[in-house]
């Protein structure tokens, strides 16, 4: 039967008695055609909603999200996947080999498994093997509130990473997981990995971010029945998370079986996340995650990391329409907490507050959401319940990166710019090789009136950029940060005095503009970050993640971050 999607004005076929919209994955407001393909009330609202469409989302093919697979072959294989995805222009590289085991990835599991016959015995030995390899230290929980600097690794590349005790390793949980599946592989256990959404009674998110996603291993669960602790889920399959060491099923309905091409679009999202996010290179960025989605179009984690790609090149309205179609998907605390951040950043307080008490209220110690929602308070004139909410998040997190970017908000909102200068200095200290993060700082200064240490962190934020994207950097910088940012600092106070005028003047016109005191008006948008734009450099004030406790990028980062965790 044929449908007709108010919002966004997508007709599409499908055989489901609650169909969705493959354009922007709304199961709301779908109307069925009459006899001549058209329904008066559909078209009559489609033209009020199409304006406002989930345009991001064009170009998904409509069959791929209503079978729940892309439209590159995601059963067929890692190889044939990778085959055309190069046809169309994706340099896969090394992560077509993300679930090849090599010699010692083989030895490793043989040593594992000895005595142990039955898949799901095996699969729990391989899975105890790599539990003591983090009980030495060899891979350690983090806070997963942003993309790791160095790119995904493959499961051979993982395994030697971790050989060594004490080598402290931060890895995400798709590559633990990978790593798990080739080793069960190899010796003959038809493993796979997947995707775990949550478990029963969790107060915290496990994938914070929204973006980066927290994956397992899953084996058919036949001679599972006599384990309390790995149950068969409904999926059947037996779920084992070798890297949070979690001994208990997933919730009901939390599980997500991947094939090989949508571990691939997984790998491909965080590689899209490190591009944004380390390298400011937002080109890149869309182009690995627009691949991820041709071969995993219902993941909300990748449509989370769209939206991330999207805001690192301004296109943060269009970012905001991706994290919609997301929570579409998935309506947890991870994403409607990224989608607070967005609408703070906007000034659209009442809707920010709507949407982080939603996130609290299914995961009532999300840290980061947290700090968004003292952004909230900030915004409402409320210092002291921000305080408040400040203090918890250091309670349930005092590692979260957000955190002290939230202090530094809190004290410029209360007029100590030299504590709120701190506070965000050591901020940038943590994360010092993410340039995006130096404009957030240069920003500070100016509203502190410290243009040398302006100019500094423009210098630093250039020279961190890769070469091909400095034109884009320059253009940014003199966005944000006004139109001498990247003359040479002078040592003298006298410059700074004559240098303030022609600061403020560059700046009036720059989309973005405020005076000092309204800098960090959240109610506006934060002007730390240029609030009340519709677009442009300053815009990239979004990063979609935190943290939660750990291990697990909670929710959305607070205006004041410009760098990129979703």
């Amino acid at each position: 039967m044929r449908f007709l999607c108010v919002q966004c004005d997508e007709s599409f076929e499908s055989g489901e008695e609650k169909p969705r919209c493959p354009k922007c994955m709304r199961i709301h407001g779908i109307q069925p055609l009459g006899a001549g393909g058209t329904t008066t009330e559909g078209r009559s609202r489609a033209g009020l909603y199409g304006v406002v469409g989930f345009v991001a989302l064009a170009g998904v093919v409509a069959a791929a999200v209503l079978l729940g697979r892309g439209d590159d072959g995601a059963s067929e294989g890692a190889a044939g996947v990778v085959a055309k995805l190069e046809v169309k222009g994706v340099d896969v590289g090394e992560l077509s080999a993300v679930l090849e085991a090599d010699e010692p990835i083989a030895a490793f599991a043989q040593k594992a498994i000895a005595g142990h016959g039955d898949p799901v015995a095996r699969a729990r030995a391989v899975s105890a093997g790599l539990r003591a390899r983090a009980d030495k230290q060899a891979f350690v929980p983090w806070s997963l509130a942003d993309p790791r600097e160095a790119p995904p690794m493959v499961a051979a590349k993982v395994w030697s990473a971790i050989a060594e005790d004490g080598a402290r390793q931060k890895l995400y949980p798709l590559e633990v997981s990978a790593l798990a599946v080739a080793a069960l592989r190899a010796v003959d256990v038809p493993a796979q990995v997947v995707e775990i959404q949550g478990y029963e009674g969790d107060r915290a998110p496990l994938d914070p971010s929204g973006c980066i996603g927290y994956y397992g291993v899953g084996v058919p669960a036949a001679g599972a029945g006599s384990d309390p602790k790995a149950g068969p889920d409904a999926t059947g399959l037996t779920v084992f998370d070798p890297y949070g060491g979690r001994e208990t099923t997933p919730k009901s309905g939390g599980v997500v079986p991947l094939s090989d091409g949508e571990v691939l679009a997984a790998a491909l999202g965080l590689r899209a996340l490190q591009a944004a996010v380390w390298k400011a290179d937002s080109s890149a960025a869309l182009v690995d995650v627009e691949a991820a989605l041709s071969l995993w179009p219902n993941s909300a984690s990748l449509r989370s990391a769209r939206a991330v790609a999207l805001a690192a090149g301004g296109g943060v309205r269009e970012g905001e329409r991706a994290l919609e179609a997301a929570a579409q998907l998935r309506a947890d605390a991870p994403r409607l907490n990224n989608l607070a951040t967005y609408a703070l950043q906007r000034g659209d307080v009442d809707t920010a507050s709507k949407r982080v008490t939603g996130a609290l209220e299914r995961a009532p110690e999300f840290a980061a959401a947290r700090v968004v929602l003292a952004g909230v308070h900030l915004a409402q004139g409320e210092p002291e319940l921000a305080k408040a909410e400040l203090d918890q998040a250091q309670r349930l997190d005092p590692d979260l990166p957000t955190l002290a970017l939230g202090w530094a908000q809190y004290f410029a909102a209360k007029g100590d710019f030299d504590e709120a200068v701190r506070r965000a200095e050591r901020a940038v200290e943590l994360r010092s090789k993410q340039p995006l993060l130096h404009l957030t700082l240069g920003r500070l200064y100016r509203a502190a009136g410290r243009y040398d240490d302006l100019r500094r962190a423009a210098r630093k934020a250039l020279a961190l950029t890769p070469q091909s994207r400095r034109s884009e950097m320059r253009q940014m910088i003199k966005a944000v940060l006004g139109p001498t940012a990247l003359e040479e600092p002078e040592p003298s106070a006298a410059t700074d005095e004559a240098t303030e005028a022609e600061e403020d003047e560059g700046q009036a016109d720059a989309p973005g503009a405020g005076t000092q005191d309204d800098s960090f008006s959240l109610s506006r948008g934060s002007k730390l970050l240029g609030g009340d734009r519709a677009s442009g450099a300053s815009d990239q004030g979004l990063q979609l993640g935190g943290s939660s406790r750990k291990p697990g990028l909670g929710g959305a980062k607070l205006n004041l971050d410009v760098e990129l965790k979703p």
